[in-house]
């Protein structure tokens, strides 16, 4: 994980489905809720149940201003598993 504090607040307008044969997209916006400028990461992965890794995919998000908000696109994200799929994802804000 990045260093810096987790900030699910942040993620808004956050999908992740399978886009095609194993590979998956994810999604969302990014908004500084905090009183000072920040970086963020984004953080996601796809996993099923049997699966004892799952690689994942991050992107730094620009320094935003407090209130400021930015896209973010993952993908391909490379599914582990087959089965009952999940998504997840983790923003870390950074000062």
């Amino acid at each position: 994980m990045a260093d810096g504090d987790l900030d699910l607040e942040a993620l808004t307008d956050f999908e992740c489905s399978e886009v095609s044969d194993g590979r998956w997209a994810a999604e969302g916006r990014v908004t500084n809720t905090s009183g000072r400028s920040a970086r963020f990461v984004v953080m996601a992965l796809v996993s099923g149940q049997e699966a004892a890794t799952a690689t994942g995919l991050r992107e730094k998000v620009r320094t935003l201003a407090p209130g400021d908000s930015a896209g973010f696109s993952l993908q391909p994200l490379p599914a582990a598993g087959s089965e009952n799929l999940t998504c997840q994802v983790q923003v870390v804000r950074r000062s």
